[in-house]
């Protein structure tokens, strides 16, 4: 036991709570992650952060992994995000998502983002610097995960006024903007402690991903803020 990576340990917990061979159940999806991770480098497994899961009956909860990927390659992001495929029917939403990043961190279509080299010089521990977040879904109402992507623009973006122009662009480009105030006039409206043009730190991270389910067209984005209490302490 004391050898099993986070992912081992975290499907055999799944594998092993009670009923959970009952149909329907979350088998099928737990192993196209499987199957994907073992395809790739053993330190992949060590991603795995959390395991959670809905406050409601059994029969309607969904167990919820989080997974940690160190990689600023939108093309890497995006073979986890459909499992290398095996999560159909996401294609139309590439473009969307790419440009999600791109907008938000302030990155040219054309950049070249990082090497690998400067990648593992990158200090994820420290509250500047966090490597994407890809969080899986397991449903038994779905025969699949369903996936979300969780970018940190403040990795490339010099500001914050930076990723909430770059949100409102993209809310726009994909006619989610409904007229009323902007985000960025909305955050600043909340967030009066410093200018957003400051330095990056208020935006964190910013999820886009098929709420209900890989075989839905809608797509669900949410932006996390912080109010930075304490690298600014406020009386």
């Amino acid at each position: 036991m004391k050898n099993l990576s986070r992912w081992q340990a975290t499907s055999l917990a799944v594998r092993q709570l009670p009923g959970v061979q009952s149909h329907p159940n979350i088998l099928l999806s737990l192993s196209m992650v499987e199957d994907y991770l073992s395809d790739k480098p053993k330190d992949w497994e060590d991603g795995t952060r959390y395991l959670a899961t809905d406050l409601l009956a059994p029969g309607k909860a969904r167990l919820k992994i989080y997974m940690r990927f160190p990689s600023h390659s939108f093309e890497e992001i995006w073979d986890y995000y459909t499992l290398g495929g095996r999560i159909d029917g996401l294609e139309e939403d590439k473009e969307k998502f790419r440009d999600l990043m791109q907008l938000t961190g302030g990155i040219s279509p054309d950049a070249k983002i990082l090497s690998q080299s400067e990648l593992d010089q990158s200090p994820y521990t420290r509250v500047s610097r966090k490597a994407t977040a890809i969080y899986f879904s397991l449903s038994t109402d779905n025969p699949c995960p369903t996936s979300k992507i969780n970018f940190y623009p403040a990795n490339f973006a010099q500001n914050d006024m930076v990723i909430a122009r770059g949100l409102d662009d993209w809310l726009s480009k994909y006619g989610w903007y409904d007229g009323g105030k902007t985000m960025r006039e909305r955050v600043e409206s909340v967030f009066t402690h410093r200018k957003l043009e400051e330095k990056t730190g208020i935006f964190t991270f910013i999820g886009l991903g098929r709420k209900e389910g890989p075989s839905k067209k809608e797509l669900s984005l949410q932006a996390y803020v912080s109010p930075e209490l304490y690298e600014n302490p406020r009386l």
